[in-house]
């Protein structure tokens, strides 16, 4: 499998996962062969009970999938490795940024009570009135 990132807030679990030299020389083991979590804390020499949080998080970056799997001494949670590559698309620096925004068209009447904080601002379709984070332009005749 392979996994696209893309630098958005749904990609930060893979960037999160990949943060860590304990996590990825994990990647690097499962890449070898699937291991136990007892394996993989003892290869890292932590325990348990930390590793287990590690792999939670490679878990829930999609990087690896756990499976519960009868051992010698009862349950154990075995560890693959689920992608084979990772591509990172930077942002095209020539692409115009994309602004989040609000509209709201409110009826013919003159209205002075409002309250607003940043950020804020008003535009009309053709051009930006006043400056923005500065409530004095809720007042301006352009509005």
């Amino acid at each position: 499998m392979e996994l696209d990132l893309d630098l958005t807030e749904q990609s930060l679990p893979v960037y999160e996962a990949l943060a860590s030299r304990i996590r990825l020389n994990v990647l690097r083991l499962l890449a070898e062969r699937a291991m136990n979590i007892r394996e993989l804390a003892e290869s890292q020499q932590v325990s348990s009970a930390i590793m287990t949080k590690h792999v939670q998080k490679l878990e829930k970056a999609g990087l690896i999938q756990t499976e519960q799997v009868r051992g010698r001494a009862g349950i154990q949670k075995l560890c693959r490795l689920s992608v084979k590559d990772a591509h990172i698309a930077f942002p095209d620096s020539r692409a115009t940024p994309v602004r989040s925004f609000h509209e709201s068209h409110v009826s013919v009447g003159h209205f002075t009570d409002f309250y607003v904080e940043p950020t804020c601002g008003l535009a009309t379709e053709e051009a930006i009135i006043g400056e923005f984070d500065e409530p004095r332009y809720f007042l301006d005749p352009m509005r």
